[in-house]
Order: structure tokens, then C-alpha cells, then sequence
């Protein structure tokens, strides 16, 4: 059956090739970022999707002060595309209060 317009579902997959016994490591479930724009620093440099108004989600990451984070840490640590934004600066469950904490 297909989904409605507009209704996107997210896969994590986890592959092995031949002759490798193990599946790798999963990405982290859930991390803290600490990420401050600094002086002069315009933009966080992420484009985001409100999703379904409790969450952000992370369409893109672009010049910016993520993306200089993001130069920093390994990926595991990372901030990337489909990654969901759960809370900022301690407000959750409202994707409209979450985005004006970025302002």
C-alpha cells in the first residue's frame, strides 16, 4: 500500500559485506551538542523541518556553526541530514518554541 503525499518514513540499516562477521556499530541513539554561533557568526547553518510540530528535523547542513562543530568531532558525534532535534536550550515537544531558541 502507498503512504499518503507527504508522508515520509526513515529506514536505519545496518549492512554487512561478505567476510565481515559483525554488522558495524550504530550511530549513537541520542547525544548533547553544544554549539555557539560566536561573534560575528550569522547562522547556525541548518535547514529544518518542523516535521509534525514537536520536533525539528534536519533537511541539511550548511556553512555555518554546526558545520564548523561538525569539523571537530567524529561522526558518530556529528550533526547530519535526517537527524531529529529533540530539545534546545532545555524547551521540547514544540518545534515552533525549539526553532525561536535558535534566533
Amino acid at each position: 500500500e502507498e503512504a499518503e503525499p507527504n508522508i515520509k518514513a526513515y529506514l536505519d540499516l545496518k549492512i554487512k559485506v561478505a567476510g565481515q562477521e559483525q554488522y558495524p556499530d550504530s550511530p549513537l541513539p541520542g547525544f548533547e551538542v553544544t554549539v555557539e554561533k560566536g561573534r560575528g557568526a550569522m547562522e547556525y547553518g541548518l535547514d529544518i523541518d518542523r516535521q509534525d510540530l514537536k520536533h525539528l528535523q534536519i533537511l541539511k547542513v550548511v556553512d555555518g556553526a554546526v558545520k564548523r562543530y561538525n569539523e571537530q568531532v567524529r561522526l558518530p558525534r556529528q550533526v547530519i541530514q535526517s537527524d531529529f532535534i529533540l530539545s534546545v536550550n532545555g524547551v521540547t515537544g514544540d518545534a515552533m518554541e525549539m526553532l525561536k531558541q535558535f534566533q
